[in-house]
C-alpha cells in the first residue's frame, strides 16, 4: 500500500477518503485517517472535503 497515492483523484477528481465516507465505509475511513499520508482536508473538483 505504501507504493500508491491515497490521495491520487479518480477521473472525476475524488480521492478514496472521500469516496468511502460518501458510501458510508466506517471503517475504510478509519484505516485512512489512520494512515500519515492521508490528508482529510484534500478537496475534490467540487470543493467539499472528507470532513465536510
Amino acid at each position: 500500500m505504501n507504493k500508491w497515492d491515497v490521495n491520487a483523484t479518480d477521473c472525476t477528481g475524488t480521492i478514496a477518503l472521500i469516496w468511502a465516507v460518501r458510501r458510508g465505509h466506517e471503517e475504510v475511513v478509519k484505516i485512512l485517517l489512520g494512515r500519515d499520508n492521508v490528508n482529510p482536508n484534500t478537496a475534490d473538483t467540487s470543493g467539499p472535503t472528507p470532513l465536510l
